[in-house]
């Protein structure tokens, strides 16, 4: 095969996991499709179906041994991907198969940091319950905490705090989660984190 046909078939077998029409995916791999195989940009099969949250396809990948840990070429994992577009049932798979939830991606961040900072508290509730450290950070030292506090996700606060979440950690710079809602004006999460803060204090 030289090397234009590999690069079709290349595409058409990530056209298949990104559609989600499992059918197709499995008459590719039975056909003899390496499923580790990439595109110019390092993105798998797996990862392309992580990216538009096509669980069966991911299920199916998994089940034919699909690596969880591989990345793209700019650094981002496969679960990067689903969290960051909120695919909880994707997430779960992953997840299920023992992907790194702290796997920093090219821009220092974890899907843990994202699904805090994006909001998917679903995803957040996933991950803890599989036993996530919460107060797992990023390369600028952000927790899980101060993630949620710098996007204004009200919910994440809530719930992190439920569990224990400490509110004395800081950025790189120095800056606590309060200091930072307090900034970005995110008044009903400095009333949670005050609240908060007297409570354990009593």
């Amino acid at each position: 095969m030289d090397t234009q046909e590999s690069n079709n078939s290349e595409t058409l077998w990530l056209t298949a996991c990104v559609k989600g029409n499992l059918d197709v995916v499995k008459h590719f791999v039975e056909n003899g499709q390496d499923i580790e195989a990439a595109n110019s940009d390092g993105v798998t099969g797996l990862i392309a179906a992580s990216m538009f949250g096509k669980a069966d396809v991911v299920r199916f990948l998994l089940l034919k041994g699909a690596r969880v840990d591989r990345t793209t070429n700019d650094g981002n994992p496969t679960l990067y991907f689903a969290v960051s577009e909120g695919y909880l049932e994707v997430c779960r798979e992953l997840v299920a198969k023992g992907t790194d939830v702290n796997q920093k991606a090219g821009d220092g961040l974890s899907p843990w940091l994202v699904a805090c900072g994006n909001g998917h508290l679903d995803i957040v509730q996933l991950f803890v319950e599989n036993e996530q450290d919460i107060e797992a950070t990023g390369s600028g030292g952000s927790t899980g905490l101060i993630a949620a506090c710098i996007d204004g996700n009200r919910d994440i606060v809530r719930f992190l705090l439920s569990k224990g979440a400490r509110t004395d950690r800081t950025m790189n710079g120095g800056i606590t989660a309060l200091e930072i809602a307090v900034k970005k004006g995110h008044g009903e999460i400095v009333e949670l984190l005050t609240r908060h803060a007297s409570t354990s204090a009593n």
